[in-house]
């Protein structure tokens, strides 16, 4: 999906349109979806490199080791919007996208047949208004096909649509339903539908307050009524002004009955690259929570698809800095240590399956393969913020409980590196039953960690830390500190690593005193 900032309206507001047009592809093929049927054969569509929208479009089917059993072309396929494919029970493969024979682009529905990957039917779907493109497709427990996307109105704006069709392809009844926000850009880029019938569409929309693209959930019931109180909006996924002429993600997967969550984009205040966004939605299409991800040069990088595994970890690719990417995050957004990675080999950067196992599988070169980890990418996870240069305040309190012991020096420092010289520190003499007002001045913009922490002579004692991102002139406050001594000192430690010792996992240690976890910096 490509979008294009556009001016409109006496004071030159903007919103934003679809652009159907494609750069071009790089080499090698590219498998845009990646899914495998239930007798283990994989399934893609496959674009080939080309200038042309409409070139060496078609649906692979492959064994289990990757070599090819059938190639189809999708007939009048064009590279706009997305495709996506779906299984049904009665052995069909279902496949959507755009496709032309030189007019807009309409709604192009393709079934195959599993057993042998022969085409079995190739339908289009007109827009009411004008050309229309694919977002994902879901087949429900009943065997109807729901289809989320876009249509380009004649004045350029673009609406939210969702299609429902039977098995026999026949539109349900109060289908197709459409969505329009007041700045004229809603499109649906993926959806799933819950045991209940109802449709969660994950997408984009233009915000008329500020111009900023937002990320947007909708819930629709089975017949096709918005439900109310949607849609719900994430604000900023791009800044109000931008061109967008890069993809927007906008994957989702479900997590249990009552989460979702989403891969994409977020841009941060006053910056000009989107940082990687894996966002959790509940049922009620509240955020419950959210992880970022840049890279150490600040260049762009986004999340297209989302899987996730047994344990209920997420993984994502997308691009960084332009190149293919692999994420790995925990059940709550937090990410994995040692990700993310290249591939071992160049892969495609929306096609993502995970196994029985949960091993991961991508296309190289449009052909499914286990994921094999390359390079560790640099970058961090910290909050962003852009702006003009100047400083900061940070402001809050430490509170030493009744029972804390008295005489230790305690600190409270603002670091960007927890190995190199802390900034502003601020100093304290503990005193039991106390609350210290503190302030530390910092350069902006920045993200920081704002740590509280007993001086290593009193063993056991509790520290704790924050993390904050403050722009020039800005003053965060209410950022507090209780310590808290705890006598007993840890059950077991390492204290030193014999030369050749391995290390089998480098993740962060948590707990609080109770836990009698102690844990020392170290640096490899």
């Amino acid at each position: 999906m490509y979008f294009t900032k556009k001016l409109a309206g006496p004071l030159g507001a903007a919103f934003i349109s679809l652009l159907f047009a494609t750069p071009t592809l790089a080499a090698p093929p590219e498998a845009r979806v990646l899914e495998r049927a239930p007798d283990g054969k994989f399934w893609s569509v496959v674009v080939e490199v080309s200038t042309t929208p409409t070139a060496g479009i078609r649906v692979e089917r492959r064994d289990p080791t990757g070599d090819l059993l059938s190639s189809s072309p999708l007939a009048g396929a064009v590279d706009e919007g997305r495709f996506d494919l779906e299984f049904d029970d009665s052995g069909k493969v279902w496949v959507v996208g755009a496709r032309s024979s030189g007019g807009a682009p309409e709604l192009g529905i393709w079934s195959f047949s599993s057993a042998d990957g022969s085409l079995i039917s190739n339908d289009s779907v007109p827009g009411a208004l004008g050309g229309v493109f694919a977002g994902g497709i879901v087949i429900d427990d009943g065997g109807d096909l729901w289809i989320a996307g876009g249509e380009e109105n004649p004045d350029e704006t673009i609406r939210l649509v969702l299609w429902r069709f039977d098995a026999a392809g026949a539109a349900r009844a109060g289908f197709p339903v459409y969505y329009s926000r007041d700045a004229g850009a809603d499109a649906a880029t993926d959806l799933v539908v819950d045991p209940s019938g109802n449709a969660f569409v994950v997408g984009v929309s233009a915000n008329p307050a500020t111009s900023e693209i937002d990320l947007a959930i909708w819930k629709f019931a089975s017949t096709g009524v918005l439900t109310g109180g949607f849609p719900k909006f994430w604000p900023a996924i791009r800044p109000a002004g931008a061109t967008l002429d890069d993809s927007i993600g906008g994957g989702i997967v479900a997590a249990g009955l009552d989460e979702l969550w989403v891969a994409t984009s977020k841009t941060a205040d006053s910056c000009s690259t989107p940082d990687l966004a894996l966002v959790r939605f509940n049922a009620a299409g509240d955020v419950t929570a959210s992880s970022s991800w840049r890279t150490e040069g600040g260049e762009a990088a986004l999340g297209n698809t989302v899987r996730i595994d047994s344990l209920g970890n997420l993984t994502v690719v997308g691009t960084a800095a332009g190149a293919p990417s692999f994420w790995r995050f925990g059940s709550e957004g937090s990410l994995a240590s040692g990700f993310p990675r290249t591939g071992a080999e160049p892969f495609d950067a929306k096609a993502l399956f995970l196994d029985e196992l949960d091993a991961p599988w991508v296309g190289v070169g449009s052909v499914p393969t286990k994921f094999l980890a390359g390079d560790f990418l640099l970058g961090t996870d910290a909050a962003r913020v852009c702006g003009a240069a100047g400083t900061a305040t940070i402001a809050g309190t430490l509170t030493f409980p009744a029972g804390f012991l008295g005489g230790e020096t305690v600190f409270v420092l603002a670091t960007d590196d927890f190995y190199a010289l802390p900034l502003p520190i601020a100093e304290f003499t503990a005193s039991p039953g106390t609350t210290l007002a503190y302030s530390l001045t910092v350069p902006a913009p920045g993200s920081y960690f704002i740590a509280a922490d007993v001086d290593s002579g009193a063993v056991g004692a509790y520290s704790n830390f924050s993390q904050v991102a403050a722009r020039s002139g800005e003053t965060v406050g209410g950022i507090d500190f209780s310590l808290s001594d705890d006598a007993a000192p840890p059950a077991s430690a390492i204290t030193s690593f014999a030369d050749g010792a391995t290390v089998s996992s480098l993740s962060p240690l948590s707990g609080t005193a109770a836990d009698n976890t102690a844990v020392e910096s170290l640096r490899l």
